[in-house]
């Protein structure tokens, strides 16, 4: 017996595309503090450093 299903394949991709990014939002990166040049993490968005207090802003540019 066979059962025939129809996805909606562009659908699929684009649930996947939105979960891989909203991922990336959630997370936080490593990187260099444009102030003091020191290693710091952050989440995407405007933080102070945990170093020297100045804001960084971490935009993720995210092609689709």
């Amino acid at each position: 017996m066979r059962i025939k299903v129809k996805m909606d394949d562009k659908a699929i991709a684009d649930t996947i595309q939105q979960k891989a990014e909203q991922a990336m939002r959630e997370r936080a990166y490593d990187i260099e503090c444009p102030h003091c040049k020191k290693a710091v993490r952050i989440m995407p968005g405007s933080h102070p450093c945990p170093l020297c207090g100045k804001t960084i802003t971490l935009t993720l540019n995210i092609k689709r």
